[in-house]
């Protein structure tokens, strides 16, 4: 009969088992899925997370009516300010590596923003132009 240090002592003097040639290449395989399946998720979190922003910021009813805008009159506070939430959303899906798909409603929502806004046009009016 074999006491605890015997065996360690046994199981030490084991060679060590011969391991798949495949191993390595399922083990990379299988964290690239698992890295593209966090990206994915949290690009669709973000994308939630921008476009519930952009729909609190435009609820009707938030802010006092504006007065009638001139040519020199400064853009309106509510919309500088989700034009401003947008970019910062755009600069985070780019940055995380985000699909074209991913962020093509950030930049419709940024450009319907922007339509009637000139005062605000002075960033990129679309993804071509970064």
């Amino acid at each position: 009969m074999h006491t605890p240090e015997t065996l360690r002592e046994v199981l030490r003097d084991l060679p060590e088992p011969a391991l798949s040639a495949a191993l390595w290449p399922r083990l990379l395989e299988q964290r690239r899925r698992q890295v593209r399946r966090r990206r994915a998720l949290a690009g669709a979190a973000s994308t939630a997370v921008a476009v519930m922003l952009v729909a609190i910021l435009a609820l009707p009813g938030q802010y006092p009516p504006a007065a009638t805008p001139t040519a020199q009159a400064p853009p309106d506070p509510p919309v500088a300010a989700q034009v401003r939430a947008l970019d910062h959303a755009l600069q985070v899906a780019y940055d995380r590596g985000a699909s074209d798909s991913e962020v093509a409603p950030l930049w419709e929502a940024r450009q319907a923003l922007l339509a009637g806004n000139d005062d605000l046009r002075d960033g990129p009016s679309n993804p071509n132009d970064i």
